[in-house]
């Protein structure tokens, strides 16, 4: 059947769908569930799709995108899929980059890089305990060589003032000639206006969404993921702010992550290889993806957290993506934002603005807008 031509080339369905191969919708089985057995397993369409391009692989100069019904090409949007590189940079909070494993490549900017750097990584060792064991990204790009055998750099980016995020992701963009960003927040905070009651961490999310707004890519997009695992989020709030996006047309779409999946097995893998107790929001994933429910604390974090403090459930695993664009126009304040020089900076406008728009009492702070705090799962 259909379905279970579907289920057998799921994996392969999945890689398509997310840049492998960008054939015509009416003729490559990440578009049409009745054609899955047209695409093989090494995930190289077996079709054509256009009058320009008729091998079983597409050899253009960029790939393309098509019209509903496949009948032509459109504006090329990205390079080939087999060229195609992920720059891995992350927006963080650990202090003293500088003593790290890891080199300056723009101010605010660090490279980690485990090849070459073997001896550093008795400097984070998991034994030494947190903080002197936090360095994500130096982890990562250990795991990149020991499990994959790929020299990965992965990229910090200290949490100063917006500009110099704004360069330092200038930077990258410049050295690594990117055309696409994915602004990916483990939490969904990034999707509050700033209209609602509590929101959450704003300040690094606004700070983010701030700096991607300078870059000069074509192609820009924002995902949310792990519903439920932020203690000061409303659920309802966010779920109403996904509907607004969606009139807008910045809703893209979402999916599940589930265990057969073969990029989450690496996920998984790359995290329980990372020092693991440091990270309570990927092991709430981990565990949502597992299956695992309610006041369930996932063992690598029980020496830090308590159940009562986390509630499980299978929206955990879900990821939204949205046009960045629309998010950005959609979002409050942002113009005054891009200036920001800290995190009290964007504290203070916040509040400022929010009186202006007489959202909160000037002398109390007292919420008086519409967008109450509410949870959906009480902690």
């Amino acid at each position: 059947s259909t379905w279970q031509q579907w289920r057998r080339h799921r994996n392969c369905s999945r890689l398509l769908s997310h840049g492998v191969c960008r054939r015509a919708p009416s003729e490559c089985s990440s578009w049409a569930l009745a054609a899955a057995t047209t695409c093989s397993r090494d995930f190289q369409c077996t079709l054509s799709c256009c009058s320009s391009c008729r091998t079983s692989r597409c050899t253009l100069p960029t790939s393309r995108t098509y019209s509903r019904d496949g009948s032509h090409c459109l504006q090329p949007v990205h390079g080939p899929a087999s060229c195609t590189r992920v720059v891995l940079p992350s927006v963080r909070f650990t202090e003293h980059l500088e003593k790290k494993p890891c080199k300056e490549i723009c101010t605010g900017c660090y490279e980690s890089r485990y090849v070459g750097h073997e001896i550093d990584a008795e400097k984070v060792a998991s034994r030494l305990g947190w903080p002197t064991n936090y360095f994500p990204e130096f982890h990562l790009s250990k795991w990149f060589h020991t499990k994959l055998g790929v020299d990965k750099p992965v990229y910090a980016v200290a949490i100063t003032g917006v500009p110099t995020i704004a360069a330092a992701y200038a930077a990258l963009v410049k050295q690594h000639d990117i055309d696409t960003v994915i602004l990916i927040d483990a939490g969904v905070d990034s999707l509050f206006r700033g209209d609602e009651e509590v929101m959450g961490t704003y300040h690094e999310d606004a700070m983010s969404i701030a700096a991607i707004s300078t870059l000069a890519v074509p192609n820009k997009f924002m995902v949310c993921s792990i519903l439920g695992s932020e203690g000061r989020v409303s659920e309802y709030t966010f779920l109403e702010n996904v509907a607004e996006v969606q009139r807008l047309g910045g809703l893209l779409g979402s999916c599940m992550l589930t265990l057969d999946m073969k990029s989450v097995q690496f996920y998984e893998d790359a995290v329980l290889h990372s020092v693991p107790a440091n990270t309570t929001i990927n092991m709430q994933l981990i565990s949502a993806i597992h299956g695992n429910y309610a006041h369930y604390v996932h063992p690598a974090i029980k020496s830090r957290v308590d159940a009562p403090d986390m509630y499980i459930t299978p929206l955990m695993s879900m990821f939204w993506f949205f046009d960045f664009d629309v998010v950005f126009r959609w979002r409050l304040f942002m113009d005054r934002l891009v200036d920001a020089t800290s995190m009290n900076d964007v504290e203070r406008i916040y509040f400022e603005e929010r009186v202006k728009l007489k959202l909160i009492d000037k002398y109390n702070g007292a919420y008086k807008g519409t967008k109450k705090f509410n949870q959906m799962f009480l902690f």
